[in-house]
Formats: structure tokens, sequence, C-alpha cells
């Protein structure tokens, strides 16, 4: 009983556990010792306010730092999170202007085409006036109007 009051146990301040640290069965104590059990929990009152035991001081402690330890982490989660945030936007960003860059390509390719047969006739034309004045069938001088041959297609 004296260690259980000192604190010297790992044990709480109950019959049940005045009982286990004796080494007897509860009923021992609340129903054939009921003097002991009544001078147990006169002695429990008469102590009033005791130092808790030294295996509670270290789960007290234990608890503070894991308290600090989750307020952390939660700082962490809070900064990941506003990072990730920052990230996602900046990717938003990034696909506008490739989905933007990938328009105009696109159209720059359609122009491309557009170009390159305007060129392809441009060259046609211009093969067709180095290659010279075309004749009329059974004609045998080039046509001319206004001192200019005329070419007919």
């Amino acid at each position: 009983m004296d260690r259980l009051l000192n604190g010297q146990t790992t044990r709480k301040l109950t019959v049940k556990d005045l009982a286990e640290e004796a080494g007897v069965k509860r009923h021992c104590l609340t129903q054939k010792h009921t003097d002991l059990k009544d001078l147990f929990y006169r002695r429990v009152a008469e102590s009033g306010e005791q130092e808790e035991p030294a295996y509670v001081l270290r789960l007290r402690e234990r608890i503070g730092a894991l308290e600090q330890r989750l307020r952390q982490r939660t700082e962490d989660v809070a900064r990941l999170e506003a990072l990730n945030d920052q990230y996602v936007e900046n990717l938003a960003v990034a696909v506008a202007a490739f989905d933007k860059a990938e328009r105009n390509w696109a159209t720059a390719a359609q122009r491309a085409e557009v170009l390159e047969e305007r060129l392809a006739a441009a060259q046609d034309r211009i093969d067709e006036l180095e290659s010279g004045p075309r004749r009329l069938a059974g004609v045998s001088a080039p046509l001319r109007v206004a001192g200019r041959p005329v070419i007919v297609d």
C-alpha cells in the first residue's frame, strides 16, 4: 500500500491496483478485508494532491513532444499544399500556352500549304512566260495585240 501511495509503482490509486500490487484477488479487499480497503481510501484522501507517478510524467512529456511533431507536420502539410496549388496553377498556364502554340502551329501549317500551292502556281506561270508566247493552231506567227504577244490558254 505504501509503495502505491508513494508513487513507486506504475499502478493507479485504486483498490483493484492495490490488490494486484499485494498479489491478492480484488474481492479479498472489497469483501473480506474491508478495513484495509477503507484504510487505503482514507490514506488516498489524506494524501490530497499527490505528485503524478514518474510514468505519467514521462507520458505527458511524450504527449507534448508528439503534439509538437503534429503541429510541425500540420504546418508542413499546409506549406506543401500551397506549393502544390502553385505548381498546379503554373502547369495550367503552361498547358494553355502549349495549346495556343499548337493551334498557332496548325494555322501556320495550313498557311504554309496555301503558300506552297501559290508558289507552285506562280512557278508554273513563270515557266509558261519563259517558254515564250503560245502559238495558235494554224497560225504561223505569234498573235500580237498592240505590239505585244498574246498568250491564249
